[in-house]
């Protein structure tokens, strides 16, 4: 968890949430943060061999329609790093996949 302080908004809370579930946020769903956070750092979406965002580490911690509400409904700011440890972005040859990964990022964010 961090807070960092704006002259303009106040003070402002985030915390971590590991899609793999070794976060301060253990075993709890994504929807489930308590509403004293402001921002929450999501990590991390992998993608799909059509570049697609998924969370495949732990499906019911977190997935897209989560993290939709948590911004949408919960209004927190959330960051989403995608790839992690073992990702990687060769998916760059083809205007169908980048077309997939922008939509879907899209989806989730609009």
């Amino acid at each position: 968890m961090t807070m960092t302080q704006d002259n303009n908004r106040g003070l402002t809370v985030a915390g971590n949430f590991l899609a793999a579930g070794s976060s301060f946020l253990t075993n709890l769903p994504l929807n489930n943060v308590p509403g004293c956070y402001d921002m929450i750092n999501v990590a991390s979406a992998t993608l799909k061999p059509n570049a697609q965002l998924e969370f495949d580490f732990s499906p019911l911690n977190i997935n897209i329609p989560m993290v939709k509400e948590v911004r949408l409904k919960k209004k927190m700011k959330v960051l989403l790093t995608i790839g992690g440890k073992n990702g990687y972005f060769n998916f760059l040859n083809g205007s169908d996949k980048v077309t997939n990964f922008y939509n879907s990022l899209k989806d989730l964010y609009i």
